[in-house]
């Protein structure tokens, strides 16, 4: 079973979904994702370019998380109103296919 963080883009925001099935240390690791938030957004905000900031943050993000994955989606409404979902970006720890 794997270890997941979802990144979603809508209106402008980030919104992180964390799905675990082998966390040992919550707080430790609560600590360590809220650090790599903090680092993703130094990141972002001093970033000309979002596709270059998203590669250097997803990493961040899967290490602090201790997950094997990292998704990014951009959610949206198409012309006819129905809510959909682009995949834009992916980080795999090394070692997982």
């Amino acid at each position: 079973i794997y270890n997941l963080l979802f990144c979603h883009f809508q209106a402008g925001y980030i919104y992180i979904f964390y799905n675990s099935y082998k966390m040992s240390d919550k707080t430790h690791l609560s600590v360590k994702i809220l650090s790599a938030i903090g680092e993703s957004y130094a990141l972002m905000e001093g970033s000309k370019n979002l596709k270059k900031a998203i590669n250097r943050i997803l990493p961040k993000l899967g290490e602090a998380s201790s997950v094997d994955r990292v998704y990014v989606f951009r959610n949206y409404y198409n012309a006819d109103r129905e809510f959909c979902m682009t995949y834009l970006d992916e980080w795999c720890r090394e070692g997982i296919s």
